[in-house]
């Protein structure tokens, strides 16, 4: 969270809030993780509810994740 709140000056506390709950919402779900094999949270958790036991064949995983990455740059803007 230390990172987005070094970001900048934000206008109003509502402000800050809405942006640090989408900040949340993309580190949390579509934001790359070592932790995780290189995957987001969301590839993860779609790879254990497909009953799947390894990421080879997630292309679609990809592509969901950099569609909802977008979908997040779009609702900041």
């Amino acid at each position: 969270m230390d990172e987005f709140l070094n970001i900048g000056l934000y206008a109003s506390v509502q402000e800050a809030k809405l942006l640090a709950v989408q900040h949340r919402i993309e580190y949390s779900t579509y934001r790359l993780h070592s932790a995780l094999q290189g995957r987001t949270p969301l590839e993860v958790i779609q790879v254990k509810e497909s009953g799947l036991t390894t990421y080879q064949g997630s292309e679609g995983l990809d592509q969901q994740r950099d569609a909802g990455r977008r979908n997040s740059r779009n609702a900041e803007e």
